[in-house]
């Protein structure tokens, strides 16, 4: 209800954005391959596939909920813009187009805090093939749902849950202060919280309390956008963003495999193909790890072998929600080949597993 709340606030006393004022570069590259099955109307996410029929997605009701969530924030708009020759645009166009009528104004399930911070990082970093995208007649809707987005992240941020939710709800925050013409005046005060938060959620190793590889990545993912933005539009440093970048990069060194892969603990994945690295080479900081336990984790490697151990006790209290009791549990990787990983909680897989 206090999410609704804002909503309806944001549309009535929010901002008012007049334009993009810059156009960041995407934080990181879409799959092709997934574009092209979009563009094909066969949609798969967290682990439920449909069929469009010549539908929008927005027309889906009978879906899990973790699938309307994977809808709403709009991460598919980096798959349908990577597709070459603007093979992606029509679809884009339509999807957004329906968006807009239906959920453009606050309605529908996609503005919890979390799914707003999603969406106005997605559109944001893809403001160049929005503007292709969108149709003419929809330009000031898209505006207004953006200046809406906006409010709701600024009437809410105090209110996200500490750790990637906080940081992904702020990174949104600045982005769109550095951005969106009419949100300037939400830099300074984002930035204030984001460093209290950078204080609060990694340690003097850069470690988080969960010790989910995959969520330490994510959140490093977040404050490289941060610091990179910052820096395209002339911004000073902020230096509580570049402190955690530097303990954060060297703790992610130590929990990649041979594969390039983050190590499968506590609810993490490997990442997405290639993010680990992008991260990492923006995180601009001279190659190294950690000397011993690495958010309490041992590596041992050698040529192309490396075995990572979980030696912490068992995750207890505050984030341990998606925590494993994998005290001594290892993963073993030769080369490019996963020899002994974990299953993992199968929780991407769907409601089934």
């Amino acid at each position: 209800m206090a999410d609704r709340l804002a909503v309806w606030r944001a549309g009535i006393a929010g901002p008012r954005v007049t334009g993009f004022v810059w156009q960041p570069l995407p934080e990181f590259t879409g799959s092709e391959q997934q574009g092209k099955r979009l563009v094909a109307g066969d949609l798969c996410f967290a682990g439920h596939s449909v069929t469009l029929a010549g539908r929008t997605p927005w027309q889906i009701t009978a879906a899990p909920d973790a699938f309307i969530d994977a809808l709403h924030g709009f991460a598919w708009l980096a798959d349908l813009a990577i597709l070459p020759d603007g093979a992606g645009l029509a679809t884009a166009r339509a999807w957004l187009s329906d968006w807009l009528a239906r959920d453009g104004r606050g309605r529908g399930p996609g503005w919890s805090l979390a799914l707003v911070a999603k969406r106005q990082i997605a559109m944001i970093t893809h403001a160049g093939f929005l503007a292709k995208a969108v149709a003419p007649e929809d330009k000031q809707r898209l505006l207004s749902a953006l200046g809406r987005q906006g409010g709701v992240l600024q009437m809410r941020a105090s209110n996200a849950a500490q750790g990637l939710s906080r940081i992904e709800v702020l990174s949104a925050l600045v982005y769109s202060a550095l951005t969106l013409g009419g949100m300037q005046s939400a830099l300074n005060p984002a930035l204030r919280a984001m460093a209290q938060a950078c204080a609060e959620d990694f340690d003097a190793s850069g470690a988080i309390a969960a010790r989910n590889p995959a969520t330490l990545l994510a959140m490093l993912t977040h404050l490289t956008g941060v610091a990179a933005l910052l820096k395209q539009t002339g911004k000073p440093a902020d230096p509580a963003i570049d402190t955690a970048i530097a303990r954060i990069a060297p703790t992610l060194r130590s929990l990649r495999h041979a594969d390039g892969g983050l190590v499968r603990m506590h609810g993490g994945g490997r990442g997405a193909p290639g993010l680990l690295d992008s991260t990492l080479a923006r995180a601009n900081q001279r190659p190294s790890r950690i000397k011993g336990l690495a958010m309490g984790y041992a590596r041992l490697d050698g040529r192309r072998v490396s075995l990572i151990v979980d030696a912490a006790p068992p995750l207890l209290g505050p984030g341990s929600h998606a925590a494993h009791a994998a005290t001594l549990a290892f993963e073993l990787v030769s080369g490019r080949a996963p020899v002994i990983v974990s299953a993992g909680s199968a929780q991407g897989f769907g409601p089934q597993w």
